[in-house]
């Protein structure tokens, strides 16, 4: 083969190597539970996105576990027109052993999922008790974890029903404190497997809870009681009717634990413990610059496992006294998992520099108590030193350069008396010709003139929305320079009626929402001012100053197929 085949050859290598990477599909492993008891069954789920290269070979998992059963599904979903397809492969399976088990890599063709883990522990021990085998198909095991918790700390609570018949008409109490005082707070859905217990399989339900001790000293925790009705018995020619259900109600046992006060010696006066807590920044631009004038948001986030959002703090001020500040509501949710709640507080402030030079922002610093440590703990955002730029129109006047006056003599200014010369014949001759060319010069620029009022076209008629939104931009801008956040608002809001007759923005959010960064910025400030905690006087020269650089930007396709004003830079 030539040098020119094979750089062909060597070629068409890479490409088949990269579309065979581009195009590979993305394949995601979960579990419904981890970790798992030796005789409990769990679920195996593999998610590919797009189409796999092969059908799945699942072998390898056969040397860890028993593969009970295996399912197929297939969703297609279509957003903004784009359709995408997703294929999951469900596994019931028991594990062999105890201990962690590697989901080993499974092969799709040329495509494969990623490795797992999965932590088995042992198999479930015997009930105590001596019960009846009617008894036995349907009882209910309780769990609390820890068992001496501090004040305010999650506990989770776990409640689970075992039955080895089908029942009817099933119900289950929700645990109640008996003595203390405690919140309680039920964590996502009821979890379902199977086991085996002294050889028997059972179905269970899994059901959790989170419980946040108000006080300390002894915690008890109600016993939960089912109740439910058993299954009837198949038809017997001996008795065609059956046996008739029996009503069954069973109890767990209650749970006693006891609540620790906060450490003694410790600088706790903001008292949070939590298994984790983060606290983290981000700025609305990257880098971040700041200038005067130009408005920019700051968002700090703090995260906590074992904590709900609600026992999340304020965070401490951080913005200088010579800065505008316009605080948004914070933001609180709760996560659920089995782990328990994660609480995560979101705290967003736009700040406006009003003098350059260099600032420093403060450290923020949140002390919390370690629960798996026991140990104190800080989450903390550093000190950061930020340089703020003078505004963009506000450069020194340049003195204009100095013109030496007709006469003098820049050099030592001494005046110079003017050369008296005789006029000759030629110069007097001359005359007769410069006004014979201002003539001529004159006659041109009439003609000029004459033309271009011949070429005009006849003058359109006035557009009467391209009038109102005039109208509507001197409006703004005289309430801007007013500083009247009311009357800017209601500009505003009848210019974007104009704007997206069609889709028309119902407040200032929604024509945040269509802006510009720079104007949206400015919009919310506006709404921060006129609705939010913070009421300082407003100065609307920012949001002019984003208002008439938006009409510059150049408008989006669809937005133009809304809008049938001209750009108000163009009226």
């Amino acid at each position: 083969m030539s040098r020119c085949g094979h750089r062909v050859a060597l070629l068409a290598l890479m490409l088949s190597v990269i579309a065979q990477t581009a195009f590979a599909a993305s394949i995601r492993l979960r579990v419904d539970r981890n970790p798992v008891a030796l005789n409990e069954s769990f679920q195996m789920v593999f998610e590919a996105d797009g189409s796999v290269d092969g059908d799945p070979d699942f072998a390898p998992l056969e040397q860890n576990f028993d593969i009970l059963s295996t399912s197929q599904s297939s969703r297609i979903s279509i957003i903004n027109g784009k359709s995408t397809s997703t294929k999951t492969w469900t596994l019931t399976a028991l594990a062999r052993n105890t201990g962690r088990l590697e989901v080993p890599a499974i092969k799709f063709g040329a495509d494969q999922s990623p490795p797992g883990l999965i932590e088995v522990t042992a198999a479930a021990a015997t009930r105590p008790g001596p019960q009846a085998a009617e008894s036995n198909e349907v009882f209910l095991e309780v769990e609390a974890q820890p068992l001496q918790p501090y004040v305010q700390q999650q506990i989770v609570y776990k409640v689970r029903l075992f039955r080895a018949a089908p029942t009817s008409n099933a119900s289950l109490s929700d645990p109640q404190v008996e003595q203390g005082n405690a919140i309680i707070e039920r964590i996502g859905e009821d979890a379902s497997y199977e086991t085996r217990v002294n050889g028997r399989p059972y179905q269970v339900v899994e059901r959790r809870y989170a419980i946040f001790p108000q006080s300390s000293g002894p915690l008890k925790i109600d016993a939960l009681t089912f109740r439910g009705q058993s299954g009837l018995s198949p038809f017997s020619m001996l008795d065609p009717f059956g046996r008739q259900p029996q009503m069954i109600v069973r109890q767990s046992a209650p749970v006693e634990l006891e609540v620790r006060a906060k450490p003694e010696g410790q600088d706790l006066a903001l008292w949070l413990p939590a298994s984790s807590l983060t606290l983290t920044q981000s700025w609305s631009n990257d880098g971040p610059e700041f200038r005067v004038g130009v408005p920019i948001t700051r968002t700090m986030t703090l995260s906590a496992e074992g904590l709900t959002a609600s026992q999340l703090p304020e965070l401490p001020a951080w913005v200088p006294g010579t800065f505008k500040s316009y605080p948004d509501q914070p933001q609180l949710t709760d996560g659920k998992s089995a782990e328990g709640l994660a609480g995560t507080r979101v705290e967003k402030v736009a700040i406006i520099p009003n003098q350059p030079g260099e600032f420093e922002l403060p450290a923020i610093r949140i002390p919390w108590w370690n629960t798996m440590s026991d140990q104190l703990e800080v989450a903390e955002v550093p000190a950061q030193r930020i340089v703020v730029l003078p505004a963009v129109d506000a450069q020194a006047l340049v003195p204009a350069p100095s013109v030496p006056v007709a006469g003098s003599d820049s050099a030592s200014g001494d005046i110079i008396a003017p050369t008296t010369a005789v006029a000759t014949g030629a110069q007097s001759g001359s005359r007769l010709w410069q006004w014979i060319s201002a003539g001529l010069a004159m006659l041109w620029i009439a003609t000029l003139v004459a033309w271009w009022y011949s070429r005009r076209p006849p003058p359109a008629q006035i557009d009467p929305a391209a009038q109102n939104a005039r109208k509507l931009r001197r409006e703004l801008e005289q309430a801007c320079g007013r500083n009247n956040a009311a009357v800017a608002k209601e500009s505003l809001l009848r210019w974007a009626q104009l704007r997206w007759p069609r889709n028309t923005p119902r407040n200032l959010g929604d024509v945040a929402a269509r802006a510009g960064s720079g104007l949206a910025e400015c919009l919310r400030i506006l709404d921060a001012n006129l609705y939010g905690r913070q009421s300082d006087a407003w100065n609307g020269a920012a949001l002019w100053q984003a208002f008439v650089s938006e009409e510059k930007t150049p408008q989006p396709r669809h937005e133009e197929a809304d809008s049938q004003l001209e750009p108000l830079h163009k009226i």
